[in-house]
């Protein structure tokens, strides 16, 4: 029997016991199935059953598991301590910088990235709440003058951090 979920090996298994136990009759016609199913035969059947179930369990499943989301973690303690590096992301999640590299190219993504949308996240809700100056938002960001701020938050947007602010 081939590797399926525990549904579509339940699924298998009820249409090997109909198979073994009806021979001459068809089990798609057996099982009431349109004359489509029918025609693509049992295991063809099975095959897309199977495949819409797993394609449905993926779809709630989490796409990067959960390192995506323990990296932004990891990388607001490091703004809030200035030390927003790979180095010592990496040392806060227990993996080495290597390690980590690796995983983020497995999903598509590199620190630089999620550094920057982490940062651009942060840097939006700072502007839209209003209560820190540009300059106060880039220290905090941890950028080492505004300057950088501004084209950063430029770059990522399109706009700059007042245009934004104002919007």
């Amino acid at each position: 029997m081939p590797v399926f979920t525990p549904v579509c090996q339940r699924w298998w298994q009820i249409l090997e016991t109909l198979q073994q136990r009806y021979p001459q009759q068809p089990v798609a016609v057996q099982l009431g199935l349109s004359v489509q199913a029918a025609h693509l035969g049992v295991l063809g059947y099975l095959v897309l059953a199977c495949e819409n179930q797993a394609l449905s369990m993926l779809a709630v499943l989490p796409q990067q598991d959960d390192l995506i989301e323990r990296l932004r973690k990891a990388l607001l303690k490091a703004l809030q301590s200035g030390q927003a590096n790979s180095a010592f992301v990496a040392r806060q999640l227990n993996v080495s910088e290597r390690t980590l590299f690796r995983r983020l190219q497995q999903y598509g993504f590199s620190f630089k990235q999620i550094l920057m949308q982490t940062r651009t996240e942060l840097a939006k809700k700072h502007l839209q709440a209003g209560q820190l100056t540009l300059a106060e938002i880039a220290l905090l960001l941890g950028y080492s003058e505004q300057s950088a701020f501004n084209r950063a938050f430029k770059r990522e947007t399109g706009l700059t951090p007042r245009q934004f602010q104002r919007r």
